[in-house]
C-alpha cells in the first residue's frame, strides 16, 4: 500500500546490485565501505535495518559493502 515500503534483503549482493534492489524497493541506499571485511571485494555484508521492515518511502538504507581487495572473487 501507498504510504509504506518493505526493505528487500540485500547482503551477499554485489553493492550496485544492492542499491538498485533497494530503489526499487522506494529506498535510498548509503554506502559504508569495509575494508576488514571478510568477503569478497564489493559485496553487501550488512544492512542497517533487517528484511521486511516496514519504514517510509525514501527511507535510506545503510549498507556495508567490503573493500577488501585481498580476497579472490569466487570465480567458476
Amino acid at each position: 500500500s501507498q504510504g509504506q515500503a518493505t526493505v528487500p534483503n540485500v547482503v551477499g549482493l554485489t553493492k550496485d546490485e544492492a542499491i538498485a534492489k533497494l530503489e526499487d524497493a522506494g529506498l535510498k541506499a548509503s554506502v559504508n565501505e569495509d575494508p576488514e571485511s571478510t568477503s569478497p571485494e564489493d559485496q553487501v555484508d550488512a544492512q542497517d535495518k533487517p528484511e521486511g521492515t516496514i519504514v517510509p518511502p525514501g527511507t535510506t538504507i545503510t549498507i556495508t559493502v567490503s573493500t577488501n581487495t585481498d580476497i579472490p572473487t569466487p570465480g567458476p
